[in-house]
């Protein structure tokens, strides 16, 4: 075959599920769209292979979430945040979150 599969990305859709039900649901007062998007984008580098822009999305992501971006919440910034850096694998993604303990 001429055309490689992508690897399975089970965390990150793990993550998108949780974000466009449970805390869609849990906080209808924010538009979590953007973050979405983002995720999407962190998606399309994974799946070309760009390790490096993935790593720089994710960095996009977590910075969206610490500036509250779109007018998210605290409360739905930092539960989103969490949840995530508890699904993004350590080895591909050693990113620091402003305020975490990593």
């Amino acid at each position: 075959p001429t055309e490689r599969l992508a690897p399975p990305v089970i965390w990150l859709d793990t993550l998108k599920f949780r974000l466009t039900t449970y805390f869609i649901k849990k906080y209808p007062a924010y538009d979590f769209s953007p973050y979405a998007r983002e995720l999407d984008r962190i998606r399309g580098a994974l799946s070309l292979g760009d390790r490096w822009g993935a790593k720089r999305e994710m960095g996009v992501f977590l910075s969206m979430l610490a500036s509250r971006a779109y007018g998210l919440g605290g409360d739905a910034a930092e539960e989103l945040a969490d949840f995530s850096l508890q699904m993004m694998p350590d080895e591909e993604f050693g990113i620091v979150y402003p305020g975490s303990e990593r």
